[in-house]
């Protein structure tokens, strides 16, 4: 008999309880009740002698035999725990060692075998492969930086009152990435696909392990403390086991054939040789099940919650904030890749040419680096080799082929790379084939392999799926076995492909990305709007695979992608694929920036950035030069374009101009600025920005401007300034009000400088509801679960809240871990919470995986026959994602309301949404007959992003005539895209003058409706409009045709002619307005109100012209010689 283990025993007794409740004469009956049980007999006697620890899914096994799952399973987690805690006490009191110098030169064994493993292991492209020198990492490694972000939640988790105010990220000073694992006990690491997480896990593995095996001097260690280093893929850790067990596996099944000999999960129950294992956990976003990943999330946080022999390292692309909420905390830092500055790039090519050149001259090697850089700065690449993958890849092309220009896009540098891995021709390498098999194999494994790029995105294993592939296509004999073997042959020689486990896995997931988008593109077929449904179907997706897909998909078909590309949910989309050189044409494309230009303008400023990315597009320059330009404006607006513009040509060209504006500029604009001088104008001045950034804070102060104070000091952190920013906390705490929701800033600000103790005031301070809301959602993004749930739990249940700061409150303590029980009780409590709010609530709890308390508020939600059927749609298409029998609600849902054309069309776009094009579309068709004005709109808006744009256009045709203005307006920018002659003759039609379809006939106009095409009276408005200079070349020449008979409109305000005239100015268009102008005055019959109101503002623009002698109206006495300024 062993020893038994005091945290075991509540879990044996209920197991021995529950055995006598359900009538078992003891444990040995229930051993030999299943064939399965009888082969985990040994486990099973160890659990009912609280002698030994049992895995997850034996637990459940048990429970449900039992009927009492969910009590084990609440025992076993527990016990864990408290198994944990134990092991970490005894592990507090253990021997430790906190210097390098003492760390032992004789290792046990096994740890010495895995470091060995571990340092072998490190590589990021397959170079031998390549045919180029094999560089050691620690040779060309350039130390990256990291900068701390904390996500803000959506807005919907937001008070609604104060949902309108932009909130403003939580950062902290780039630091290296290394500084950052210093000052935390764990960290979370984002980025995009090749942006470095991989190399930096893989980098300071082999740092370490070399460290340990007495390869290199301790000393210069930039992990300040000792520590073990182990790598696993996250992928690995899903197997439901006890951890120890779990994490050995993963090692085992991470270094395969490189481990010398088996691990055991001994070695990781505790400290070894007196330091912690620091755990790399590589790839969590590759873990396609969310389940599963978010079962892992939870498990990784409750270690570094509990664990003292463990510190994390968690790579990820970003996943959704609350997904990734349970890793957020006080010793867990969350950290962002910044990607390459310009002195990373040459330092990385310094390195990397040096180690390819080692047989040639120092200036040899320099005049390769230089050529390199050169390439990539004056080309499209200068912002695609910012991620260092990116700038590795293009640096594999320069040195195979030095003499050739480098590919300017992210698909042809894949391009490129992969057939020097796969094509014989093009490699110059040739593989020794073993039999008729592997001679077929190698010629067809370019196929293969694009299939199995298909298969890593779906989650499928990569050996299992090559050998079903053989056997679809190779007309010989073999079984599975065989085939296996062989793909294993084949696609590890390319060096794609390493070996993982019992399977192989490609050597960087962007390469799966690209080769499945390969295949997705063949497989998608020529039908533009096939592309634009499979881009729909997989929106979720990573931004690489659909970039990929379809890139791919147009250099294969060549379609007409302005369904795509135009469409509202796909703007972002759509700029990166003209960035990434995708060419439809200067119309198609400057229709693409114009829309990304009106979305930075008045909803999204963010997408200045994304227009930044367009390093050389003509277009792009010229609607920001134009912006900038632009004196009516907003100063931050012009700001933000002036930066974008500088990204697209260089920043020394709007240096000045930015300066300049600081003058006239409000203090919130001056941050931005500030900003700009410290990181990318020439000189980068930072002391002059951080005086910059504490007079905005000062300013600030003494106008109650919360925004500025808030936004001001948080740029002086990223800068690096922590002790200036220190000093102004108090007086910005001293002027933050009671009502303000700047409170989630300033927690985040306050943990910042002062860690939690500094958080006392603000959770003292009197606040409102909806402030204290505010705080709670600051807490939670600083790591600080606890006081937010505290604060989040106190907001719920206060009388004074109102019903949306209730739910907001809801959300925040649904964010924080709270329990979710509690959470649906306090939101079901009033009466007055709207069904929008209690369905937010609900979609909170499934976001942090509380998925049956979120069914039951949506099924109560469905229930209510008063509920508005978007409400309902919008519930029903969650429960489908929460519930296998979820889809099966829509089928319910029609059955009672089978004539609801409201409904039905809401019902079709929740449809849409999850990507069930041909239930929406048949949604829709329902919802079209007899439907008002507005659901039929909405069920067109459906047929035609569902693939049916035909039928949409022809219930189009047999409807528009009976709808009102305001109707046919809307129905005109449903298709504008589809249709667009049917939508000018739909707004041409339109009479009324009213300003709200003004504004919305604007956004037509800028999408192709001719100006000519319009009713005089809603042209007259247009062209003197305030958003009208904001529009294309091509339609702002053509308002100035119709300028003339704006200004000659009795109902002209009276200070437009003015502004028309400082518009066509500052457009450039002062000839062809003049020209126009004099025309009308010449050919029509004009009252003299109007004709003095045309020929003032003639006479303004003839003046405006350097060297002007006449005022230009014909007929004028002083025509053609100078008035005199009595005359004038």
């Amino acid at each position: 008999m062993g020893d038994v283990i005091p945290e075991l025993e509540p879990l044996a007794h209920w197991f021995a309880g529950a055995l006598e409740r359900e009538g078992y004469d003891g444990v040995g009956q229930f051993v030999a009740s299943t064939e399965y049980f009888t082969m985990m007999r040994a486990k099973i006697y160890r659990l009912h002698a609280a002698e030994g620890t049992v895995d997850l899914e034996l637990i459940r096994m048990i429970g449900l035999t039992l009927d009492d799952r969910e009590t084990g399973e609440w025992l076993w987690r527990r016990a864990a725990e408290a198994i944990q805690l134990a092991a970490a006490k005894e592990a507090r009191e253990a021997s430790r060692i906190d210097s390098w110098h003492l760390i032992p030169q004789i290792l046990d064994p096994d740890v010495e075998r895995l470091l060995q493993a571990q340092r072998q292991e490190a590589r990021l492209l397959p170079y031998r492969e390549l045919a180029v020198n094999a560089p050691a990492l620690t040779t060309i490694y350039v130390r990256q930086r990291v900068q701390a972000r904390m996500e803000a939640p959506p807005p919907q988790d937001r008070p609604k009152r104060f949902r309108e105010k932009k909130p403003v990220a939580a950062t902290v000073e780039n630091t290296s990435a290394f500084d950052a694992l210093n000052r935390s006990t764990h960290l979370l690491l984002t980025g995009e696909a090749g942006s470095g997480k991989t190399t930096f896990s893989y980098y300071t593995t082999e740092l370490l392990s070399r460290i340990w095996l007495g390869d290199l001097s301790p000393r210069d260690c930039a992990v300040r403390t000792p520590v073990m280093p182990l790598r696993v893929l996250a992928r690995h850790l899903t197997g439901g086991r006890p951890w120890d067990e779990e994490l050995a596996e993963a090692v085992r099944k991470t270094l395969g054939s490189r481990l010398m000999s088996s691990f055991s999960p001994e070695l990781l129950r505790g400290r070894v040789h007196g330091v912690r294992w620091l755990v790399f956990v590589d790839g969590l976003d590759e873990i396609t099940d969310a389940e599963a990943r978010r079962e892992l999330i939870g498990t990784l946080a409750h270690h570094a919650r509990v664990s003292e022999q463990y510190r994390f390292v968690i790579g990820t692309r970003m996943l959704e904030s609350a997904e990734l909420a349970p890793l957020r905390g006080e010793s867990v830092g969350a950290y962002e890749m910044v990607p390459f500055r310009r002195e990373d790039l040459e330092t990385f090519a310094a390195n990397w040419f040096g180690a390819q050149n080692l047989s040639h001259s120092q200036d040899h090697w320099k005049a390769h680096a230089d050529r390199y850089l050169h390439q990539v700065q004056d080309s499209r690449l200068r912002e695609l080799v910012r991620n260092p993958l990116l700038a590795t890849i293009a640096a594999v092309v320069s040195t195979r082929d030095p003499g050739r220009a480098l590919p300017t896009n992210r698909l042809d540098l894949y391009r490129t790379v992969v057939r020097y891995l796969i094509d014989d021709d093009y490699s110059g390498r040739r593989s020794e084939a073993r039999g008729e098999l592997d001679v077929w194999l190698h010629e067809q494994r370019a196929h293969l392999i694009e299939r199995l790029g298909r298969a890593r995105i779906q989650d499928e294993p990569l050996l299992a799926s090559a050998a079903e592939w053989i056997a679809e296509n190779w007309t010989g004999s073999g079984h599975r076995e065989v085939y296996e073997k062989a793909a294993r042959r084949q696609l590890t020689a390319t060096g794609l492909f390493v070996q993982d486990d019992e399977d192989v896995r490609f050597l960087h997931h962007s390469f799966a990305e690209y080769l499945s988008g390969l295949g997705f593109a063949a497989a998608i077929g020529p039908d533009p709007e096939a592309v634009t449904a499979w881009v729909r179907e997989n929106k979720d997706r990573d931004d690489n695979l659909l970039l990929f897909t379809v890139l791919s998909w147009h250099r294969l078909h060549g379609g007409d992608l302005r369904s795509l590309l135009l469409a509202d949910e796909r703007r972002r989309l759509a700029v990166q694929l003209i960035g990434e050189g995708l060419d439809l044409g200067e119309e198609v494309t400057g229709a693409v920036i114009d829309k990304a230009v009106r979305h930075a303008l008045t909803e999204d400023v963010v997408f200045f950035d994304v227009l930044g990315g367009l390093y050389g597009n003509q277009i792009a320059a010229r609607r920001l030069r134009r912006l900038a330009d632009h004196g009516e404006l907003p100063v931050d607006r012009r700001v933000q374009a002036l930066l974008a513009l500088g990204r697209i040509t260089d920043f020394g060209s709007v240096a000045t101009e930015l300066t300049g504006l600081l003058p006239h500029a409000p203090i919130a604009v001056r941050v931005p600025i500030a900003k700009a001088m410290a990181e990318d104008l020439p000189g980068r001045d930072i002391a002059r920005a951080l005086r910059l950034l504490e007079e905005c804070v000062d300013q600030a102060i003494a106008e109650h401007d919360e925004a500025t104070m808030c936004a001001a000091l948080q740029q002086m952190c990223d800068l690096g300034a922590t002790e200036d920013a220190d000093r102004l906390l108090d007086a910005v705490m001293a002027v933050i009000g009671p009502t303000t929701s700047y409170l989630e800033e300033l927690a985040v600000i306050t943990v910042r400088l002062r860690g939690r103790a500094g958080l006392e005031p603000l959770l003292e301070r009197p606040a409102e509801p909806g402030a204290r809301t505010y705080l709670a959602i600051g807490l939670n993004e600083a790591g600080h679960h606890d006081l937010a749930e505290r604060v989040a739990e106190g907001v719920a249940a206060d009388p004074a809240a109102s019903s949306d700061e209730v739910g907001a409150a809801c959300r925040a303590w649904s964010a924080a871990g709270g329990d979710p029980d509690a959470i649906v009780r306090a939101a079901t409590a009033r009466d007055s919470m709207s069904v929008q709010t209690l369905l937010s609530i609900a979609t909170a709890l499934h976001r942090a995986g509380a998925s049956r308390q979120a069914a039951g508020l949506i099924s109560g939600l469905l229930a209510v026959d008063s509920t508005p059927p978007a409400t309902v749609a919008e519930a029903a298409g969650l429960w489908s994602q929460i519930d296998e029998e979820g889809p099966a609600v829509f089928g319910r849902l029609l059955a009672r309301h089978p004539e609801n054309a409201e409904l039905l069309a809401a019902l079709a776009e929740a449809a849409l949404a999850q990507g069930r094009a041909e239930l929406a579309a048949d949604l829709a068709r329902r919802a079209v007959v007899g439907a008002g004005p507005e659901p039929f709109i909405d069920a067109l808006e459906t047929l035609i992003n569902a693939g049916a744009p035909d039928e949409a256009i022809d219930l189009a045709r047999e409807r528009w005539e009976s709808l009102s203005d305001d109707s046919r307006l809307r129905l005109a920018s449903a298709l504008i895209t589809a249709d667009p002659d049917l939508a000018h003759a739909i707004a041409s039609s339109i009479s009324g003058p009213a300003d709200d379809i003004h504004n919305r006939v604007a956004n037509l106009v800028a999408q192709g409706l001719p100006l000519s095409r319009l009713t005089p009276a809603l042209r007259r408005r247009a062209v003197l409009g305030s958003t009208f200079i904001w529009w294309d070349d091509t339609v702002t020449s053509e308002g100035a045709t119709h300028l003339p008979e704006a200004l000659a409109d009795p109902q002209i305000e009276y200070d437009q002619p003015n502004m028309a005239v400082r518009r066509y100015l500052k457009a450039d268009l002062r000839d062809p307005a003049i020209a126009a102008l004099r025309e009308y005055l010449t050919s029509n019959e004009l009252t003299p109100e109007a004709r003095a109101r045309v020929a003032a503002v003639l006479a303004h623009l003839s003046f405006a012209r350097p060297g002007t002698k006449t005022c230009g109206v014909p007929g004028c006495p002083g025509d053609p010689a100078v008035p005199t300024s009595q005359e004038g």
